[in-house]
This record gives C-alpha cells, structure tokens and sequence, in this order.
C-alpha cells in the first residue's frame, strides 16, 4: 500500500493500494443520472481524492461512509494538475489484529437519557514510519470509539517529524466516561487524552 501523501503525478497512469479513512463524501450524478461520489480519502500522512464512478459506486455505496477505513485499488490520474484515484475495486480495511480481537460493546450507554453539554475530546497520536501500523491502530483507536456512542466530538491530533495535522471525526461521537478513558489510556497514554468543553 502507499500512503495517501506519497501519490503524485509520477504515479499517474498506474495502479495502486492505498488504505484510508474517508473524511469527506460527496455525491455527484453522471448526465444519465447515474449516482457517483467524489470521496476524499485521508491517512496520518496526507489525502487523496477518490473518485468512484458509477460502476462501482452502485455495488459499495454503503463503504463510503465517513470515519471508514477502507483499502482502495485504483489507477492514478492528473485532472487539471490534480492527483486523483480511480477506484476499481474496494472493500473494509480488516487489520489482522482487528480481526481476532473480540467486538467492543458498551455495557452502559447513558448518554441519550439526559440532555449533557457537549465536550469535545482531542486525542493525540505520533505518526510512525509504518504505514500499516498507522492504520491497523487508527482502525483499533475508531473500533474503542464506536464501542461508546455519545454526544462528545473527538479530534485527532497527529503529530509527524514536519508537522501537526488535526482531524476531526465528523461522524463519530461518543461518550467519554471512566472505563472509556480506561481503554484509550491504554492505547495512547494519559498524555495522549485532553477533555474541553464545547462553548
């Protein structure tokens, strides 16, 4: 796989993998009115868009959802000095650690039976030389996340040797309680964890 960051126009005309988190959607119609999207796809080192033409949107429409993590095969091409990816064929990223581990539930969801102001949780995560990794523990980070639905915005804070990029999570909120913190201390560090209130 190659890392959304490192395509550009020397790759153009060739075929490659590139695993992702889809930040953005955008749905488009062909003149027959065929549905496609405009898919802007992201990892800890940068984004590229995705289009998805008809053929293959209408068979995985329910992937390109945001905060999925998707591994994309595509051929590279240069539209007005613009990098874009083809994609041809798609499906789940499914890290092998993220297979064996047990589905993450919630045992207490409390976060709908009364109105809570909302805060807004920043995670911080250095980026790492192995592109795998980044994303099997991206995809491990979202996995806890999920397994707590509230009203709580998260963003993510990735720190590189160049710069800081910050991602929010658009589409997921969560509750941010004890036993939540538990599981994230564990994978990021208490230093890694930061709480503000929202207004």
């Amino acid at each position: 796989t190659i890392l959304c960051g490192h395509i550009d126009a020397e790759l153009a005309g060739q075929t490659i993998v590139v695993a992702g988190m889809v930040a953005s959607v955008h749905q488009l119609f062909t003149r027959d009115r065929r549905p496609f999207a405009s898919v802007m796809l992201e990892d800890l080192d940068g984004r590229i868009e995705v289009m998805v033409w008809p053929e293959v949107y209408v068979n995985t429409r329910d992937l390109w959802q945001e905060g999925n993590i998707l591994l994309v095969e595509g051929r590279v091409r240069l539209r007005n000095d613009r990098v874009q990816l083809n994609c041809e064929y798609v499906h789940r990223y499914q890290p092998e650690a993220a297979q064996q581990g047990e589905p993450i539930v919630a045992e207490e969801t409390t976060a709908y039976t009364s109105p809570v102001k909302s805060r807004r949780l920043i995670i911080s995560i250095s980026q790492t030389t192995n592109a795998e990794s980044d994303i099997a523990y991206l995809h491990k980070l979202i996995d806890i996340l999920r397994g707590f639905p509230g009203q709580d915005e998260v963003n993510l804070c990735v720190t590189n040797e160049e710069k800081i990029i910050n991602l929010k999570l658009s589409n997921i909120y969560t509750n941010y309680c004890p036993e939540l913190h538990q599981r994230l201390v564990e994978l990021v560090g208490e230093e890694g964890l930061k709480m503000e209130s929202n207004g």
